[in-house]
């Protein structure tokens, strides 16, 4: 009977064990920490721009992630640092319809970015400028929601009220900030002066339209001669190209082989055109012979007229000007 008590005992005690590590094995799957990696994933999944056009090397890089070369039709993501080196520049077409384009040695981040057509409320863009400069047409998200609009410099943060405007941020950390169109708010860091920090308004319509902060905070007006010269600063620097970035762009690096390429298939056609013009013209000169004199004469004096007549009006073209010189709003920097 003991020897029973003995062999029932050691099995139950057996069976115990056995059920334990399987309690232990169900609890361990939850874990919670690759929770974080998900959403990191899933803020950058989704291209939130394009690149309209490039300049020289021009990078942007993710949070843990390594460099990507910039050229026309690269994705732009929240959370990419954008870099233009010394000769670099770039301009990114934001799927809200805003433009920003960087001139070169620049660093700007994207730290946020939402835009929602059925969420107006929760629109929001929030950049931040460690040097260099840019220029930007700003978009839906500012019309919807210009509380959920901010770029940071490392003395100010501009909020808008449907602006086109431009930045600047010197190597001593200085700042000039020029509005062209709307309203600016320029928030300032408390400082000795106002110890409660300061707002500063810059109204396009308004003179001055633009301000220099300086690295402590201090702000002054721009004068008239530093307007024009920040404005032909930008222009050169950080120009701005209508049209989408499936487009052919003009001011980009692939211009001129697209200029080129466009150039030799219009000549080809042209050629094409003469050629097919010269035998028309031979074979109607065979076949009616007997009207040489006065054909040829009326024929020539119609096409004299003609040609002068079209010459006129190439001369009114080409006196516009170049490129995207003053052809739209969208490209005019200053009122």
């Amino acid at each position: 009977m003991r020897i029973l008590i003995s062999i029932l005992f050691i099995f139950m005690a057996s069976f115990s064990f056995a059920e334990e590590p399987a309690v232990k094995a169900d609890k361990k799957p939850e874990v919670s920490k690759p929770k974080e990696k998900a959403d990191i994933k899933k803020d950058v999944k989704d291209a939130i721009g394009k690149i309209r056009w490039t300049k020289g090397k021009v990078t942007a890089t993710l949070p843990d992630k390594d460099e990507r070369k910039l050229k026309r039709r690269s994705d732009i993501f929240k959370l990419d640092t954008i870099a233009s080196g010394p000769k670099g520049s770039a301009q990114v077409n934001f799927s809200d319809d805003s433009v920003l384009s960087l001139q070169p040695n620049t660093e700007m981040k994207i730290e946020d970015y939402k835009f929602d057509k059925k969420s107006p409320k929760k629109d929001t863009y929030v950049a931040s400028i460690a040097k260099g400069g840019f220029r930007t047409i700003t978009g839906q998200i500012a019309k919807r929601n210009p509380k959920g609009y901010k770029t940071k410099t490392p003395t100010t943060t501009i909020g808008v009220r449907g602006t086109k405007y431009g930045t600047v941020i010197k190597p001593d950390g200085s700042a000039k900030i020029m509005a062209s169109e709307g309203v600016l708010t320029v928030n300032l860091p408390p400082s000795t002066k106002f110890p409660e920090g300061q707002i500063v308004q810059v109204d396009a319509e308004k003179a001055p339209n633009g301000i220099n902060v300086s690295d402590d905070g201090v702000v002054t007006p721009m004068s008239d001669a530093e307007v024009s010269a920040f404005e032909a600063e930008l222009s050169e620097l950080a120009p701005i190209e209508s049209g989408n970035p499936d487009e052919p762009s003009t001011v980009g690096d692939e211009s001129e082989t697209t200029s080129d390429s466009t150039t030799e298939s219009t000549t080809d056609e042209t050629s094409a055109e003469s050629s097919e013009t010269e035998s028309s013209e031979t074979e109607s000169s065979e076949t009616d012979s007997t009207e040489s004199t006065e054909s040829t004469e009326s024929t020539e004096s119609t096409e004299s007229t003609e040609t002068e007549s079209t010459g006129d009006e190439s001369s009114e073209v080409d006196s516009g000007g170049g490129v995207y010189q003053g052809e739209s709003d969208e490209i005019t920097f200053c009122s």
